[in-house]
């Protein structure tokens, strides 16, 4: 039998196989997952073959070996007694798959691909299972998206090729790089040809970073019945609910209980950088470029760049048919040319095949294309963080790497004075009896200096440069800005922190990021502004707004780290003289972060002429002065703000019952504001791929070189 074709209890050969196609696809540049088709039209009197179940399998035969198992999508009538079956291969599977995708914080490669794939067996190289997979997968549903769409992701992230075993079972590899069969002048029909692309100038791939937002945004709002399933077009963190409960959920979706409520989340910062490699010099601007890949971050960004520019150098395809043997999509041959008459190496991209005694293949492939192997290009999987002045000299092995320059940050702003007492204070008029006593009632309490704001991050310069062999590179670490210095004035901004030099590299060339830099690898956050606002001055003690008499003591000051600071003790206190005029102690002034409030002074006696006195009511305490806020510890953020000083105290109360005594009250002064904090000193951070020595073992030579079968071809494993 040529063409056989097994779909359940059916069997298909030679001539009850009236016709037949299949197609065959693999994307060199992996920016693509296709599947390979197959339709072959069979002559059945039994009309019930159209009933087929979910996943039926078809399996090809050509001349007694299994050329490839397919599931049944659809089958059609075409005739009295003909039918048209339609099948895809394994990866067709997934395009009728959902996925809920999430973010991804270096997860195993393997098990990523396995939670896509989810019920499709599948096996993942060795050397690919334990790459970490960063950045952000959608929530795909068919048939706009599928799980297929987001594999096609993971694949283009690692620079991996999908490929069907025999049995199914698909296979996450690099493509081979050896000659994988022969197609020479006997094996080619007449009609090929042999096209040229229009050349490539660059390719640019799209960096992309996710870093977890601190703003709130609705998600849903209305009535859910129970599992009613929410999903956003974006990811969000710290999902909350009220009027239902959320049974499960992640970063794309949730599902929820039945109710009527709202749905809150935090938006992810998406951030984008362009990473451009040239393809070929002196030609006219034709950029090719990727980017809507997710998975694509500064860890592999460069390695996606360098695939991408080497697969557009080859500019020449051959289009042949062909006597179709073993060979398959993402194989690379040996192929007749037949224009050059001469024998070419390419990668086969597709093959679409009539089925017939002679399988005949209209074959496409890539000439001089080379599939890139894992070693080829580097995957930045070690990190380093320099923050000393000094040289410094990457490992052995080291040819690229991308630098991450942070400057010192900002320091804070100066925090303000406190409030002086509102004067003068408000006037009393009592009637005891016979005598009317008048004067100045206690003086409100002020209130305490506003705080200073923190500063913004410092400058960032993210760059990708090669390294040569031996290559040293100066480091200098710039300082952290100085804090605003206090003023009475008003707030003072803080100093811009120094520049951070790498070798040629100056962070003073990059800029301000509104949510800093965010480690592509720990998640750690540099170079945002301050994380604190000064703590503001307490107010002073002194009369209660609204109230009469009495007074009411100012509230203590705690700072960030849970240290308490009082304001000033207040007492009712004073002087009398002959019950014709009293002055009492001053209230005492706000506590500030570093000082308590000082305590009020005495009221006081002034003697005039002809016995008559001036009387006045105690200063009010002065309020505390504030200490600045520690330096920042965090790489490149901007200084805390400086804090408030401590309100004046309301001064005493102060009254005489003789027309021609006199009263007045005594001041005391505000507390002084802080400095601003110093912003935190700068870094570089370094990333590069850690070369893999190469270990004896089953398929290496005991001399570290690489076992070959006997037809020359390297193992893979």
């Amino acid at each position: 039998m040529r063409n056989l074709i097994v779909y359940e209890n059916w069997r298909f050969s030679d001539d009850s196989v009236a016709e037949g196609g299949v197609y065959l696809e693999q994307s060199l540049p992996g920016d693509a997952l296709g599947y390979d088709t197959i339709e072959p039209v069979v002559r059945c009197s039994d009309k019930n073959i159209v009933n087929f179940p979910p996943g039926a399998k078809m399996y090809w035969y050509y001349r007694d070996q299994l050329r490839g198992i397919y599931y049944v999508q659809s089958i059609q009538r075409q005739g009295p007694g003909s039918y048209a079956i339609s099948g895809i291969s394994a990866v067709g599977r997934l395009s009728s798959m959902v996925h809920t995708g999430g973010i991804y914080t270096g997860q195993p490669a393997a098990e990523v691909i396995r939670e896509i794939c989810g019920s499709v067996p599948v096996i993942v190289k060795t050397s690919l299972q334990d790459i970490p997979i960063h950045g952000w997968l959608p929530y795909v549903n068919p048939p706009e998206k599928s799980a297929r769409d987001n594999l096609a992701q993971v694949l283009f992230a690692l620079g991996a090729s999908l490929g069907t075993d025999m049995d199914g079972i698909l296979r996450v590899e690099p493509l081979f790089d050896g000659i994988s069969n022969v197609v020479d002048r006997d094996r080619i029909y007449e009609g090929g040809t042999v096209e040229y692309e229009t050349p490539v100038s660059a390719v640019s791939v799209t960096e992309h970073q996710y870093i977890p937002g601190v703003e709130e945004a609705t998600l849903f709002e209305g009535s859910t019945e129970e599992g009613h399933l929410v999903t956003f077009d974006a990811p969000h963190s710290g999902l909350a609910a009220e009027g239902f409960t959320i049974r499960a959920s992640g970063a794309n979706w949730a599902r929820l209980s039945a109710g009527a409520g709202t749905l809150t989340g935090k938006p992810y910062i998406h951030t984008t950088r362009l990473v451009t490699e040239t393809v070929t010099v002196n030609t006219a601007e034709n950029v090719k470029s990727v980017s809507d890949c997710t998975l694509i971050t500064l860890l592999n960004s460069v390695a996606a760049a360098r695939r991408m520019a080497a697969y557009y150098r080859c500019a020449e395809r051959i289009k042949v048919p062909v006597s179709m043997g073993t060979e398959r999509p993402g194989q690379m041959i040996s192929v007749y040319n037949p224009y050059d008459r001469a024998m070419d190496t390419a990668v086969i991209s597709s093959m679409e095949v009539t089925m017939s005694g002679v399988l005949k293949a209209e074959t496409a492939a890539l000439v001089g294309f080379l599939p890139p192997q894992p070693g080829d290009v580097e995957y930045f999987n070690a990190r380093e963080i320099l923050t000393e002045d000094g040289e410094y000299q990457f490992p052995e092995g080291v040819t690229s790497a991308v630098a991450v320059l942070g400057s010192g940050g900002t320091g804070g702003f100066s925090g303000l004075q406190g409030h002086p007492m509102s004067y003068p204070p408000p006037t009393i008029s009592v009637k005891d009896g016979d005598l009317t006593w008048r004067g100045y009632n206690t003086g409100y309490g002020a209130e305490g200096g506003e705080p200073g704001q923190a500063g913004p991050g410092g400058k960032v310069l993210q760059i990708n440069f090669s390294v040569q062999p031996g290559q040293k590179f100066r480091v200098k670490i710039g300082k952290g800005g100085a804090g605003g210095v206090y003023s009475p004035d008003g707030s003072v901004a803080g100093s811009p922190g120094e520049a951070t030099i790498f070798g040629e590299f100056s962070s003073e060339n990059g800029g301000v990021l509104a949510a800093g830099y965010t480690d592509a690898i720990s998640g750690e956050v540099y170079s945002r502004g301050g994380d604190r606002t000064g703590i503001a001055g307490g107010r002073g003690s002194g009369l209660p707004q609204g109230a009469s008499h009495g007074y009411e003591v100012g509230p203590d000051v705690v700072d960030y780290d849970g240290h308490v600071w009082h304001a000033g003790a207040t007492t009712e206190s004073g002087l009398v003289i002959q019950d014709i005029a009293q002055a009492k102690t001053g209230n005492g002034g706000g506590a500030a972060v570093g000082s308590d409030g000082a305590l009020g002074q005495m009221g006081r006696f002034v003697s005039r002429p002809g016995g008559r006195w001036a009387v006045y009511g105690g200063a009010g305490g002065h309020g505390g002065d504030a200490v600045p806020p520690a330096k920042q510890t965090r790489r490149g953020w901007g200084g805390n703000g400086g804090n408030g000083g401590g309100g004046e105290g309301g001064s005493g109360a102060v009254a005489v019952t003789t027309s021609d005594d006199l009263t007045g009250v005594d001041r005391g002064r505000p507390g002084y504001g802080s400095d601003g904090g110093d912003g935190g000193d700068g870094y570089v951070i370094l990333y590069y791929s850690r070369a893999k020595h190469v270990m004896a073992g089953q398929l290496v030579t005991s001399n570290l070189l690489f076992a070959f079968d006997r037809l020359g071809r390297l193992f893979i494993v």
